[in-house]
């Protein structure tokens, strides 16, 4: 059987049968996660203004082309709606303090590396998450040890970047070897 895809509402393809897919198109075969911004106390209900535009983290708005572009794709309190402007506020001492390590380490990384398509797995019982940007090499690893933590991973040479690993560095690449291993 041939396997149909289409594209869906907000540029999300819809597959007729899922165990068919192909992981390199879908780098996972389970649900995309996507990662939630929290709710914000009131005193961040403020408009900040960045040149022409203006954004309020408190109702994730801002009236930049980015935003407005990735609000088409994503919805909600989803952290891929975040524009440039949204992110370095949320970045900042200030708000910096009321996020969670996770969301926080998250938000830094797509400042600095651009929007991921993010997978969760399990692993007894604590879970780790992996990212897909638009490299085809790299996989981004979070991990919680002692604290939230970045790895990259590369598919191709089988290595971490700068040989700094998680501590499960191998239970997770035995986690992930179906998506990783996956031929072009």
């Amino acid at each position: 059987m041939i396997l149909k895809s289409k594209k869906g509402e907000k540029g999300i393809r819809v597959y007729d049968d899922l165990r068919k897919a192909d992981p390199d198109d879908t780098f996972d075969t389970t649900a995309e996660y996507g990662h939630q911004l929290p709710e914000l106390p009131g005193w961040c209900d403020r408009n900040y203004a960045c040149g022409t535009r203006r954004s309020n983290p408190f109702r994730i708005t801002c009236t930049c082309d980015e935003f407005q572009s990735a609000s088409e794709d994503f919805s909600g309190r989803d952290i891929r709606r975040l524009c440039a402007h949204l992110s370095s506020k949320l970045i900042s001492p200030a708000y910096a303090k009321i996020l969670d390590p996770l969301t926080l380490l998250l938000i830094e990384n797509q400042l600095k590396h651009g929007r991921e398509h993010l997978s969760k797995y399990k692993t007894g019982d604590d879970f780790f998450l992996t990212g897909k940007g638009n490299g085809k090499e790299w996989v981004t690893v979070y991990v919680k040890e002692k604290r939230w933590r970045r790895f990259a991973y590369n598919k191709k040479e089988k290595r971490w970047a700068y040989n700094s690993f998680p501590e499960k560095s191998e239970e997770i690449i035995s986690i992930l070897s179906p998506v990783l291993n996956k031929k072009r």
